[in-house]
């Protein structure tokens, strides 16, 4: 993070996070995610996701919501119109998700969720895993809000949002108690370009022009 900050970052996202936390534990980021596997060390492997609050300590016991990436059920279940049956097209929606973790399971014993909570500016986070696991599809109770949106509900809990207007899929969820709260207590620096350039012994005469 300090390092992040010291070369000019200004926020820290998912993608970056991804090879943060990758190269702490020595794992590799994929880059590109197979399914819900952004990052791997042996047999586990992780999907990361980060969320930005003024207050991340004060997160603790408070819902928070983390896009878990687009699920068309249009395409993959031959769903014409999601509207017809709001229920059916709900559980089509997670059935798509427990099937990326399904692949996911194929190459990987272990798969954990990996939630960073942050406020980049004053480098104050929160941070959580959990079992990746797949959700029930029929114990959710889909129904429609004033957005045109779906939303499930569980227990009378609000659990999961899918926008049919672009297939995002996002997942609602409380940041547990054992939670880590951690922050970064001295300013770090930001290094000017002149202080990189200087450092790597840069001179002009690194140039060279080509001619035909």
């Amino acid at each position: 993070m300090a390092h992040l900050r010291a070369i000019g970052h200004t926020d820290i996202r998912g993608g970056e996070f991804e090879r943060v936390f990758a190269d702490a534990i020595g794992g590799e980021a994929r880059g590109k995610p197979l399914g819900v596997a952004d990052l791997y060390l042996e047999n586990f492997a992780w999907s990361v996701k980060t969320v930005k609050t003024f207050q991340p300590h004060k997160a603790i016991g408070k819902q928070i919501r983390l896009i878990s990436g687009r699920n068309s059920p249009v395409y993959s279940k031959g769903i014409e119109n999601p509207f017809d049956d709001l229920q059916k097209t709900g559980e089509a929606v997670i059935e798509v998700y427990n099937n990326r973790i399904a692949e996911a399971h194929e190459e990987y014993d272990h798969l954990r969720f990996l939630v960073l909570i942050r406020n980049f500016a004053k480098m104050t986070f929160t941070l959580y895993e959990r079992s990746l696991h797949p959700f029930p599809a029929n114990d959710y109770h889909w129904t429609e809000n004033r957005r045109g949106n779906f939303e499930a509900y569980r227990n009378n809990q609000h659990r999961f949002t899918w926008q049919p207007h672009g297939s995002q899929f996002t997942i609602i969820e409380t940041v547990p108690r054992g939670a880590l709260r951690f922050h970064i207590t001295k300013r770090v620096p930001v290094l000017t370009r002149e202080d990189v350039m200087r450092h790597i012994g840069w001179d002009s005469d690194w140039v060279e022009t080509v001619e035909d």
